[in-house]
């Protein structure tokens, strides 16, 4: 059994997850609208639980969140199936380095892909086993190597090892921690969301 926030990701009804730049708006009076980023950018997951989940295994698994609770960053893969999978062409996602980081754009070298994509819009990638998680905006060729990433680097000057797709960890704390709740016989849920935002330190 999957423990700590990892047990919220691995059982959850629905995830709804965030990772926008942070931007202001004004509408003038004819209805102009203008805009512009006010810079970063970081990951936040709202975690919903399916109602019916066996309560004594429902009691076990929140027992390992409380030893996170709201106060001990914790790390999650989104390593189902749909949510991390990894979009290019490589059949490896082990051996993947990344350099020359510039504003939202790294150099990545890695996977196996001899046609097609070596990463897709949408994919993940992780610079070093504990650094942040950036997602990739536009499809890379397997013959190039340039990456742009939804926000600007954090790793200023990282050269090394990357993790790609499933294999990406967030570290997080929780934001919000829903009470346990019983009913039927031997059922139970929550009695609301959980909250995780990324641990920028």
């Amino acid at each position: 059994m999957s423990t700590g926030f990892q047990w919220v990701i691995d059982n959850a009804g629905e995830i709804s997850i965030d990772n926008q730049l942070v931007t202001a708006q004004t509408v003038s009076r004819d209805g102009t609208i203008r805009t512009t980023s006010r810079g970063g950018s970081t990951w936040t997951f709202t975690v919903k639980f399916a109602a019916g989940m066996v309560y004594t295994d429902l009691r076990q698994g929140f027992g390992t969140v409380m030893a996170k609770g709201k106060h001990v960053a914790d790390s999650f893969t989104l390593n189902s199936i749909f949510l991390g999978k990894y979009l290019g062409d490589s059949s490896t996602l082990t051996g993947w380095t990344a350099s020359s980081v510039s504003g939202n754009t790294v150099t990545v070298a890695g996977g196996d892909a001899s046609s097609g994509f070596k990463l897709k819009a949408g994919d993940l990638i992780q610079l070093g086993s504990t650094g942040h998680v950036y997602e990739v905006t536009a499809d890379v060729a397997h013959g190039s190597s340039s990456v742009t990433v939804h926000r600007p680097i954090i790793e200023t000057g990282f050269s090394g090892s990357i993790n790609v797709g499933p294999n990406c960890s967030f570290k997080v704390i929780c934001t919000a921690l829903p009470n346990i709740k019983a009913f039927d016989y031997n059922l139970g849920t929550f009695d609301g969301v959980f909250q995780f935002a990324e641990d920028m330190t």
